[in-house]
């Protein structure tokens, strides 16, 4: 049942860092392509979108990393425990640290899913509506598509932008096995240690 869910958030895992390093590399080449197009940027373009992009491609490739490393010094270590019970219970202990990665890699992308969709739906308000307004590069270059590096320049950033889709929906699941399997050995620690406690309490009576 564990090595199940073992291989599981491996899959999730290596899934999650593949679609962060597509974020990444979509992010990395607007960037590229906007610099091509300095010269035709209006003055109120507003870039934070492709920063906040970068952020979640770079962390959650971190994230990866960190996460699968634990994953892997725990089967390391349950591989010196010979009884087959005593590596079932040991394979229930995720570290507290295991958790809080896992709620990063689901809380990053969530939030700036948020934040680049408000962004870009006030951003083509203002496209349209006042030269004075904050634009976002990805609301400029759909709108005013001058050339082919606008067009890709706009593919880009939406299409970084609706990856996060994927990853917040895989680290979703991720977050919920590791907190499940997380309570589940709270709970099995405090019923072995009540078992403990009585067998101490039945020792104490019989001296």
């Amino acid at each position: 049942m564990m090595s199940k869910l073992f291989v599981t958030l491996y899959a999730l895992n290596f899934l999650i860092g593949a679609l962060c390093t597509s974020i990444l590399g979509l992010t990395s080449h607007s960037i590229v392509v906007k610099d091509r197009l300095e010269f035709y940027l209006p003055p109120n373009i507003k870039s934070i979108g492709i920063g906040v992009l970068m952020w979640a491609g770079v962390g959650g490739i971190v994230d990866m990393l960190l996460f699968g490393a634990g994953l892997i010094i725990g089967a390391l270590k349950n591989n010196k425990h010979q009884d087959r019970h005593e590596k079932n219970e040991r394979r229930l202990e995720y570290p507290n640290s295991l958790l809080f990665v896992a709620t990063i890699v689901f809380l990053r992308p969530l939030v700036i899913l948020i934040y680049t969709f408000i962004e870009h739906n006030r951003s083509v308000n203002n496209v349209t509506s006042s030269e004075n307004e904050l634009v976002t590069p990805e609301s400029w270059a759909c709108d005013v598509s001058p050339g082919e590096d606008a067009r890709s320049l706009c593919s880009d950033l939406r299409a970084a932008r609706y990856v996060l889709i994927p990853v917040i929906v895989l680290a979703a699941g991720m977050f919920r096995i590791v907190l499940w399997v997380y309570l589940r050995t709270r709970r099995i620690r405090k019923e072995v240690g009540r078992e403990t406690t009585g067998s101490l309490g039945e020792v104490g009576d019989l001296r």
